[in-house]
Protein backbone atom coordinates (compact mmCIF):
# COMPACT_ATOMS: atom_id res chain seq x y z
CA UNK A 1 0.00 0.00 0.00
CA UNK A 2 2.62 2.54 1.14
CA UNK A 3 5.30 1.54 -1.38
CA UNK A 4 3.35 2.60 -4.53
CA UNK A 5 2.45 5.87 -2.75
CA UNK A 6 6.11 6.55 -1.97
CA UNK A 7 7.37 5.69 -5.47
CA UNK A 8 4.60 7.75 -7.10
CA UNK A 9 5.45 10.69 -4.83
CA UNK A 10 9.13 10.40 -5.78
CA UNK A 11 8.29 10.39 -9.47
CA UNK A 12 5.92 13.36 -9.16
CA UNK A 13 8.40 15.44 -7.16
CA UNK A 14 11.36 14.80 -9.40
CA UNK A 15 9.47 15.59 -12.57
CA UNK A 16 7.79 18.58 -10.97
CA UNK A 17 11.18 20.24 -10.58
CA UNK A 18 12.18 19.29 -14.14
CA UNK A 19 8.92 20.63 -15.57
CA UNK A 20 9.08 23.94 -13.74
CA UNK A 21 12.74 24.56 -14.59
CA UNK A 22 12.31 23.79 -18.28
CA UNK A 23 9.56 26.41 -18.56
CA UNK A 24 11.21 29.05 -16.33
CA UNK A 25 14.57 29.11 -18.13
CA UNK A 26 13.25 29.78 -21.68
CA UNK A 27 10.78 32.36 -20.39
CA UNK A 28 13.61 34.20 -18.59
CA UNK A 29 15.68 34.10 -21.79
CA UNK A 30 12.73 35.44 -23.79
CA UNK A 31 12.40 38.26 -21.25
CA UNK A 32 16.10 39.03 -21.74
CA UNK A 33 15.62 39.31 -25.53
CA UNK A 34 17.24 36.02 -26.61
CA UNK A 35 16.63 34.63 -30.12
CA UNK A 36 14.61 31.58 -31.10
CA UNK A 37 17.59 29.18 -31.17
CA UNK A 38 18.78 30.29 -27.73
CA UNK A 39 15.29 29.71 -26.34
CA UNK A 40 14.49 26.38 -28.01
CA UNK A 41 18.07 25.29 -27.34
CA UNK A 42 17.49 25.23 -23.58
CA UNK A 43 15.63 21.94 -23.82
CA UNK A 44 18.24 20.64 -26.24
CA UNK A 45 21.18 21.36 -23.93
CA UNK A 46 19.46 19.61 -21.04
CA UNK A 47 18.46 16.67 -23.21
CA UNK A 48 21.79 16.04 -24.96
CA UNK A 49 23.66 16.01 -21.67
CA UNK A 50 21.00 13.71 -20.26
CA UNK A 51 21.27 11.34 -23.25
CA UNK A 52 25.07 11.08 -23.13
CA UNK A 53 25.14 10.60 -19.37
CA UNK A 54 22.29 8.05 -19.55
CA UNK A 55 24.43 5.93 -21.87
CA UNK A 56 27.30 6.08 -19.36
CA UNK A 57 24.99 5.31 -16.44
CA UNK A 58 23.56 2.34 -18.35
CA UNK A 59 27.02 0.76 -18.42
CA UNK A 60 27.26 0.65 -14.63
CA UNK A 61 23.58 0.35 -13.68
CA UNK A 62 22.55 -2.78 -11.76
CA UNK A 63 19.75 -3.63 -9.36
CA UNK A 64 22.26 -3.41 -6.50
CA UNK A 65 23.38 0.17 -7.16
CA UNK A 66 20.10 1.58 -8.51
CA UNK A 67 19.01 3.15 -5.22
CA UNK A 68 22.40 4.81 -4.60
CA UNK A 69 22.38 6.29 -8.11
CA UNK A 70 18.86 7.65 -7.53
CA UNK A 71 20.07 9.41 -4.39
CA UNK A 72 23.13 10.77 -6.21
CA UNK A 73 20.88 12.30 -8.87
CA UNK A 74 18.72 13.87 -6.16
CA UNK A 75 21.77 15.44 -4.47
CA UNK A 76 22.89 16.90 -7.80
CA UNK A 77 19.45 18.41 -8.32
CA UNK A 78 19.56 20.02 -4.89
CA UNK A 79 22.91 21.62 -5.74
CA UNK A 80 21.51 22.80 -9.08
CA UNK A 81 18.61 24.65 -7.47
CA UNK A 82 20.84 26.23 -4.87
CA UNK A 83 22.98 27.46 -7.77
CA UNK A 84 19.96 28.85 -9.63
CA UNK A 85 19.00 30.80 -6.50
CA UNK A 86 22.48 31.99 -5.48
CA UNK A 87 23.93 32.61 -8.98
CA UNK A 88 20.78 33.53 -10.95
CA UNK A 89 22.29 35.49 -13.83
CA UNK A 90 20.69 34.85 -17.22
CA UNK A 91 24.13 34.07 -18.66
CA UNK A 92 24.46 31.16 -16.17
CA UNK A 93 21.25 29.43 -17.24
CA UNK A 94 22.96 27.07 -19.67
CA UNK A 95 25.50 25.97 -17.05
CA UNK A 96 22.74 25.01 -14.64
CA UNK A 97 20.90 23.23 -17.45
CA UNK A 98 24.03 21.15 -18.04
CA UNK A 99 24.08 20.11 -14.37
CA UNK A 100 20.33 19.48 -14.59
CA UNK A 101 20.91 17.08 -17.51
CA UNK A 102 23.56 15.13 -15.58
CA UNK A 103 21.27 14.85 -12.54
CA UNK A 104 18.35 13.66 -14.67
CA UNK A 105 20.42 10.90 -16.27
CA UNK A 106 21.80 9.73 -12.93
CA UNK A 107 18.25 9.58 -11.53
CA UNK A 108 15.82 8.44 -14.20
CA UNK A 109 17.18 5.17 -15.65
CA UNK A 110 18.22 3.86 -12.20
CA UNK A 111 14.82 4.83 -10.82
CA UNK A 112 13.04 2.57 -13.33
CA UNK A 113 15.27 -0.34 -12.30
CA UNK A 114 14.77 0.59 -8.63
CA UNK A 115 10.99 0.38 -9.14
CA UNK A 116 11.43 -3.07 -10.60
CA UNK A 117 13.38 -4.27 -7.54
CA UNK A 118 10.43 -3.27 -5.34
CA UNK A 119 8.10 -5.64 -7.22
CA UNK A 120 7.69 -9.29 -6.30
CA UNK A 121 8.86 -11.45 -9.16
CA UNK A 122 10.01 -10.52 -12.60
CA UNK A 123 6.57 -10.14 -14.12
CA UNK A 124 4.39 -9.25 -11.15
CA UNK A 125 2.86 -5.80 -11.42
CA UNK A 126 4.53 -4.96 -14.72
CA UNK A 127 1.46 -3.27 -16.21
CA UNK A 128 0.75 -1.44 -12.97
CA UNK A 129 4.35 -0.30 -12.62
CA UNK A 130 4.46 0.91 -16.24
CA UNK A 131 1.17 2.82 -15.99
CA UNK A 132 1.87 4.36 -12.59
CA UNK A 133 5.41 5.37 -13.53
CA UNK A 134 4.23 7.04 -16.76
CA UNK A 135 1.27 8.69 -14.99
CA UNK A 136 3.36 9.93 -12.06
CA UNK A 137 6.15 11.13 -14.35
CA UNK A 138 3.82 13.23 -16.47
CA UNK A 139 1.79 14.45 -13.50
CA UNK A 140 4.97 15.88 -12.02
CA UNK A 141 5.89 17.45 -15.36
CA UNK A 142 2.41 19.04 -15.37
CA UNK A 143 2.44 20.32 -11.80
CA UNK A 144 5.76 22.14 -12.30
CA UNK A 145 4.56 24.50 -15.07
CA UNK A 146 1.12 24.74 -13.43
CA UNK A 147 2.68 25.84 -10.15
CA UNK A 148 4.80 28.40 -11.98
CA UNK A 149 1.73 29.65 -13.87
CA UNK A 150 -0.02 30.26 -10.55
CA UNK A 151 3.01 32.01 -9.08
CA UNK A 152 3.36 34.12 -12.23
CA UNK A 153 -0.28 35.18 -12.01
CA UNK A 154 0.59 37.08 -8.83
CA UNK A 155 2.89 39.39 -10.84
CA UNK A 156 5.15 40.00 -7.85
CA UNK A 157 8.37 39.45 -9.76
CA UNK A 158 9.40 36.61 -7.45
CA UNK A 159 7.79 33.68 -9.24
CA UNK A 160 10.98 32.01 -10.45
CA UNK A 161 12.77 32.45 -7.09
CA UNK A 162 9.83 30.91 -5.24
CA UNK A 163 9.65 28.03 -7.73
CA UNK A 164 13.36 27.21 -7.38
CA UNK A 165 13.09 27.43 -3.59
CA UNK A 166 10.21 24.94 -3.62
CA UNK A 167 12.21 22.66 -5.91
CA UNK A 168 15.21 22.66 -3.57
CA UNK A 169 13.05 21.85 -0.53
CA UNK A 170 11.33 18.97 -2.34
CA UNK A 171 14.66 17.29 -3.00
CA UNK A 172 15.16 16.69 0.74
CA UNK A 173 12.39 14.05 1.17
CA UNK A 174 13.14 12.70 -2.32
CA UNK A 175 16.68 11.91 -1.13
CA UNK A 176 15.58 9.86 1.90
CA UNK A 177 12.36 8.16 0.73
CA UNK A 178 14.04 5.52 -1.50
CA UNK A 179 15.67 4.05 1.62
CA UNK A 180 12.26 3.90 3.34
CA UNK A 181 10.70 2.20 0.30
CA UNK A 182 13.50 -0.38 0.27
CA UNK A 183 13.06 -1.13 3.99
CA UNK A 184 9.28 -1.43 3.68
CA UNK A 185 9.71 -3.86 0.79
CA UNK A 186 12.17 -5.98 2.77
CA UNK A 187 9.81 -6.01 5.76
CA UNK A 188 6.86 -7.02 3.57
CA UNK A 189 8.87 -9.86 2.06
CA UNK A 190 9.91 -11.15 5.51
CA UNK A 191 6.43 -11.01 7.00
CA UNK A 192 4.60 -12.18 3.88
CA UNK A 193 2.28 -9.15 3.96
CA UNK A 194 3.02 -8.02 0.42
CA UNK A 195 -0.09 -7.36 -1.61
CA UNK A 196 -0.09 -9.56 -4.69
CA UNK A 197 -1.10 -7.79 -7.89
CA UNK A 198 -3.62 -9.32 -10.22
CA UNK A 199 -2.19 -12.17 -12.27
CA UNK A 200 -0.65 -11.14 -15.59
CA UNK A 201 0.53 -12.92 -18.67
CA UNK A 202 4.17 -13.85 -18.89
CA UNK A 203 5.06 -10.97 -21.19
CA UNK A 204 8.62 -12.25 -21.59
CA UNK A 205 7.16 -14.79 -24.03
CA UNK A 206 5.59 -12.04 -26.14
CA UNK A 207 7.38 -10.36 -29.08
CA UNK A 208 10.12 -7.91 -28.19
CA UNK A 209 8.71 -4.52 -29.26
CA UNK A 210 11.23 -2.26 -27.54
CA UNK A 211 12.38 -0.87 -30.90
CA UNK A 212 8.85 0.20 -31.74
CA UNK A 213 8.49 1.79 -28.32
CA UNK A 214 11.53 3.92 -29.14
CA UNK A 215 10.28 4.84 -32.63
CA UNK A 216 6.85 5.81 -31.30
CA UNK A 217 8.56 7.83 -28.60
CA UNK A 218 10.43 9.81 -31.24
CA UNK A 219 7.10 10.85 -32.78
CA UNK A 220 5.11 11.54 -29.62
CA UNK A 221 7.85 13.08 -27.51
CA UNK A 222 9.07 15.22 -30.42
CA UNK A 223 5.55 16.66 -30.56
CA UNK A 224 5.70 17.45 -26.83
CA UNK A 225 9.29 18.75 -26.82
CA UNK A 226 8.86 20.97 -29.87
CA UNK A 227 5.54 22.36 -28.68
CA UNK A 228 6.72 23.21 -25.18
CA UNK A 229 9.98 24.73 -26.45
CA UNK A 230 8.25 26.90 -29.08
CA UNK A 231 5.46 28.14 -26.80
CA UNK A 232 7.72 30.39 -24.65
CA UNK A 233 9.01 31.98 -27.88
CA UNK A 234 5.81 32.15 -29.95
CA UNK A 235 3.26 32.61 -27.14
CA UNK A 236 4.29 36.09 -25.92
CA UNK A 237 4.52 37.32 -29.53
CA UNK A 238 0.93 36.12 -30.06
CA UNK A 239 -0.23 37.99 -26.97
CA UNK A 240 -0.35 35.09 -24.52
CA UNK A 241 0.80 35.66 -20.94
CA UNK A 242 3.35 33.57 -19.03
CA UNK A 243 0.41 32.10 -17.12
CA UNK A 244 -1.34 30.97 -20.32
CA UNK A 245 1.86 29.56 -21.85
CA UNK A 246 2.66 27.64 -18.67
CA UNK A 247 -0.91 26.33 -18.50
CA UNK A 248 -0.71 25.02 -22.09
CA UNK A 249 2.41 23.03 -21.19
CA UNK A 250 0.70 21.80 -18.01
CA UNK A 251 -2.31 20.55 -19.97
CA UNK A 252 -0.08 18.39 -22.17
CA UNK A 253 1.31 16.61 -19.14
CA UNK A 254 -1.93 16.46 -17.14
CA UNK A 255 -3.55 14.78 -20.14
CA UNK A 256 -0.55 12.43 -20.48
CA UNK A 257 -0.83 11.54 -16.79
CA UNK A 258 -4.58 10.89 -16.86
CA UNK A 259 -4.23 8.74 -19.99
CA UNK A 260 -1.44 6.65 -18.46
CA UNK A 261 -3.38 6.20 -15.22
CA UNK A 262 -6.37 4.89 -17.19
CA UNK A 263 -4.10 2.13 -18.56
CA UNK A 264 -3.29 0.69 -15.12
CA UNK A 265 -5.61 -2.31 -15.69
CA UNK A 266 -4.41 -3.05 -19.21
CA UNK A 267 -4.30 -6.65 -20.42
CA UNK A 268 -2.72 -7.16 -23.84
CA UNK A 269 -3.69 -4.17 -26.00
CA UNK A 270 0.04 -3.32 -26.13
CA UNK A 271 0.40 -6.09 -28.71
CA UNK A 272 -2.41 -4.80 -30.90
CA UNK A 273 -2.34 -1.73 -33.11
CA UNK A 274 -5.68 -0.11 -32.21
CA UNK A 275 -4.64 1.81 -29.09
CA UNK A 276 -1.54 3.37 -30.60
CA UNK A 277 -3.28 4.24 -33.89
CA UNK A 278 -6.21 5.93 -32.12
CA UNK A 279 -3.87 7.88 -29.85
CA UNK A 280 -1.85 8.95 -32.89
CA UNK A 281 -5.02 10.33 -34.46
CA UNK A 282 -5.53 12.38 -31.28
CA UNK A 283 -1.97 13.64 -31.58
CA UNK A 284 -2.47 14.58 -35.23
CA UNK A 285 -5.64 16.50 -34.38
CA UNK A 286 -3.82 18.33 -31.58
CA UNK A 287 -0.90 19.30 -33.80
CA UNK A 288 -3.24 20.55 -36.52
CA UNK A 289 -4.96 22.77 -33.96
CA UNK A 290 -1.55 24.36 -33.37
CA UNK A 291 -1.12 24.79 -37.12
CA UNK A 292 -4.46 26.44 -37.86
CA UNK A 293 -5.72 27.67 -34.49
CA UNK A 294 -2.75 29.44 -32.92
CA UNK A 295 -4.69 32.69 -32.63
CA UNK A 296 -7.35 31.07 -30.43
CA UNK A 297 -6.29 30.17 -26.90
CA UNK A 298 -9.07 27.56 -26.56
CA UNK A 299 -7.75 25.76 -29.65
CA UNK A 300 -4.31 25.61 -28.09
CA UNK A 301 -5.69 24.30 -24.80
CA UNK A 302 -7.58 21.58 -26.71
CA UNK A 303 -4.53 20.82 -28.85
CA UNK A 304 -2.39 20.45 -25.73
CA UNK A 305 -4.82 17.91 -24.26
CA UNK A 306 -4.87 15.85 -27.48
CA UNK A 307 -1.07 15.84 -27.75
CA UNK A 308 -0.99 14.67 -24.12
CA UNK A 309 -3.25 11.70 -24.90
CA UNK A 310 -0.87 10.68 -27.70
CA UNK A 311 2.22 10.93 -25.52
CA UNK A 312 0.43 9.21 -22.61
CA UNK A 313 -0.22 6.03 -24.59
CA UNK A 314 3.27 6.04 -26.09
CA UNK A 315 4.89 6.77 -22.70
CA UNK A 316 3.20 3.68 -21.26
CA UNK A 317 4.42 1.58 -24.20
CA UNK A 318 7.95 2.89 -23.80
CA UNK A 319 8.21 1.74 -20.19
CA UNK A 320 6.24 -1.48 -20.69
CA UNK A 321 8.16 -2.71 -23.73
CA UNK A 322 11.51 -2.05 -22.04
CA UNK A 323 10.57 -3.99 -18.88
CA UNK A 324 8.64 -6.85 -20.50
CA UNK A 325 11.87 -8.81 -21.04
CA UNK A 326 13.62 -8.72 -17.63
CA UNK A 327 16.98 -9.97 -18.86
CA UNK A 328 17.24 -6.93 -21.14
CA UNK A 329 15.61 -4.36 -18.85
CA UNK A 330 18.83 -2.71 -17.64
CA UNK A 331 20.02 -1.97 -21.16
CA UNK A 332 16.59 -1.09 -22.47
CA UNK A 333 15.80 1.54 -19.82
CA UNK A 334 19.15 3.18 -20.58
CA UNK A 335 18.16 3.28 -24.27
CA UNK A 336 14.82 4.76 -23.17
CA UNK A 337 16.64 7.70 -21.60
CA UNK A 338 18.91 8.07 -24.62
CA UNK A 339 15.90 8.05 -26.98
CA UNK A 340 14.01 10.60 -24.91
CA UNK A 341 17.16 12.68 -24.52
CA UNK A 342 18.00 12.61 -28.24
CA UNK A 343 14.41 13.46 -29.16
CA UNK A 344 14.33 16.36 -26.72
CA UNK A 345 17.72 17.51 -28.05
CA UNK A 346 17.09 17.45 -31.79
CA UNK A 347 13.39 18.17 -32.20
CA UNK A 348 13.31 21.68 -30.64
CA UNK A 349 16.29 22.81 -32.73
CA UNK A 350 15.71 20.98 -36.04
CA UNK A 351 11.91 20.74 -36.15
CA UNK A 352 11.18 23.76 -33.97
CA UNK A 353 13.61 26.62 -34.45
CA UNK A 354 15.10 25.21 -37.68
CA UNK A 355 11.88 24.92 -39.67
CA UNK A 356 10.62 28.31 -38.47
CA UNK A 357 13.92 29.89 -39.49
CA UNK A 358 13.94 28.18 -42.92
CA UNK A 359 10.28 28.68 -43.86
CA UNK A 360 9.37 31.77 -41.84
CA UNK A 361 6.08 30.08 -40.89
CA UNK A 362 5.37 29.36 -37.22
CA UNK A 363 3.01 26.51 -38.10
CA UNK A 364 5.54 24.51 -40.10
CA UNK A 365 7.02 22.55 -37.12
CA UNK A 366 3.57 21.29 -36.11
CA UNK A 367 2.75 20.26 -39.69
CA UNK A 368 6.08 18.40 -39.98
CA UNK A 369 5.40 16.63 -36.68
CA UNK A 370 2.00 15.55 -37.98
CA UNK A 371 3.62 13.92 -41.00
CA UNK A 372 6.34 12.26 -38.88
CA UNK A 373 3.76 10.83 -36.45
CA UNK A 374 1.58 9.50 -39.26
CA UNK A 375 4.51 7.75 -40.99
CA UNK A 376 5.75 6.04 -37.80
CA UNK A 377 2.20 5.00 -36.86
CA UNK A 378 1.68 3.43 -40.29
CA UNK A 379 4.96 1.51 -40.00
CA UNK A 380 3.93 0.34 -36.52
CA UNK A 381 0.54 -0.77 -37.88
CA UNK A 382 2.26 -2.75 -40.63
CA UNK A 383 4.51 -4.48 -38.08
CA UNK A 384 1.65 -5.31 -35.69
CA UNK A 385 -0.41 -6.87 -38.46
CA UNK A 386 2.36 -9.45 -38.85
CA UNK A 387 2.32 -10.36 -35.13
CA UNK A 388 -0.09 -13.14 -34.24
CA UNK A 389 -1.12 -13.22 -30.58
CA UNK A 390 -2.71 -16.45 -29.47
Amino acid sequence: MFIPVITSFLTVCFNLVIGSTLIIVPLRLKEAGAGIFAITGTLSVWAVVCAVCAWLVGRILTERNARRLVQTGTALYFLCFLGLLLVPGVQMQYFWLLLLGIATAVYCAPFQVFLKTLENGKQAGLVRASALYSASWSFGMAVGPFLFSMLSAGENGMAWQLAYGINAVLMIPVFFLPVLAEKLTAHSNRTGTTESPAPEDDFSNKPDLALWGWLLTVAAFAAVATTKSLLPEQGPDAGYSETQVSLMVSLIYFSHSFTSFCLVRSRDWMYRATGVVLSTLCGLAGLLLFVFGFGNVCCLYAGSILIGIFSGVVGFCLVFYSLAHPEKAGKYVAVNEITVGATNTLSPLLIGGGLVWITGWNGMPYLALSILSAVIALLYLKRMVKIKIS
